[in-house]
């Protein structure tokens, strides 16, 4: 996360940060995200090439220090015209099966979090059937009545999403974060971002990620209950810190606990394998109990 003035370029095959007196050097391969958060930054041609080569996805923020460009690294996977023509290819049924599996798996975590908030226990219990009604691409919007629901229980009646106000910021930069984790292990398979399974929007260039960013979104809300206090309008360096961190918080897959940003890796590995070898489930994350307090400590 790259806060300061500074001019960023490559040494040795590590990225080179030099600042007006002082530089560091990070060697490329421990680095999957860069966020750059200072318009006064400059870059050399040789950085992108080295970020593109090394799979590694850079946001630029402007501004208001919310992020406006995305870049990632493209034709990495060797198999790419196969892997586009299996995403042209998938039949309806297919993409209503893929969706359906996203949005229940949003709306079991978006309980998982009420649950472990202890919110009003009628909101909790109105998810059991919203969960049940979920139905391919969600033709009858369990989706929308669902986040109505949760958002009232975790914030108030008077929420509304896409406004100025904290909350609404931070949930802005939060799911940048995970968005941009998740069009980076996309890109890494070879997919084609605008080709998404219930996202088709003609001039959204990241629908397939926007998909599989459903099942992360409570996690992002659930940070922010746990840190209401600390949230201003001006999202602080720790605030911007500890979003960045949401990839290395845990959570449940078949079971097993990973990380954020290997859940990410489980879950898009896994839909090449439905397209490819016919296998009926994702990797879905499960989002479970989190001291955000204790995650956040060293940072």
């Amino acid at each position: 996360m790259i806060l300061k003035k500074c001019h960023l370029s490559i040494e040795n095959s590590s990225i080179k940060v030099k600042y007006e007196n002082s530089y560091n050097l990070v060697p490329s391969e421990d680095i999957s995200i860069i966020i750059v958060d200072n318009i006064e930054c400059t870059f050399t041609v040789p950085f992108f090439n080295e970020c593109a080569l090394k799979g590694i996805a850079v946001m630029i923020c402007g501004k208001k220090h919310t992020p406006i460009i995305q870049a990632l690294p493209n034709n990495m996977h060797y198999r790419l015209y196969g892997v586009l023509e299996m995403q042209i290819k998938q039949p309806e049924y297919f993409k209503d099966m893929v969706a359906e599996q996203l949005l229940r798996s949003k709306l079991i975590n978006q309980q998982n979090v009420l649950k472990l908030i202890k919110a009003n226990p009628d909101s909790i219990d109105l998810f059991d059937n919203y969960i049940k009604e979920i139905d391919g691409r969600d033709y009858i919007n369990r989706e929308g009545t669902a986040a109505k629901v949760f958002f009232n229980a975790l914030y108030s009646k008077e929420y509304t999403r896409f406004e100025t106000d904290p909350i609404n910021i931070t949930q802005n930069y939060g799911y940048a974060i995970l968005s941009a984790s998740i069009s980076r292990h996309l890109c890494a398979l070879g997919f084609n971002l605008c080709i998404g399974v219930n996202h088709e929007g003609q001039n959204n260039p990241y629908n397939l990620s926007y998909d599989f960013i459903e099942p992360y979104r409570a996690l992002v809300d659930y940070y922010i209950y746990s840190n209401k206090a600390q949230l201003t309008d001006d999202l602080s360096i720790q605030t911007k810190k500890e979003l960045v961190n949401l990839l290395n918080i845990k959570v449940k897959v078949r079971d097993k606990i990973v990380s954020v940003q290997y859940s990410i890796e489980l879950l898009t590995k896994s839909y090449l394998r439905m397209l490819e070898f016919g296998e009926d489930s994702l990797d879905l994350p499960e989002i479970i109990e989190t001291n955000f307090l204790k995650e956040n400590e060293y940072i």
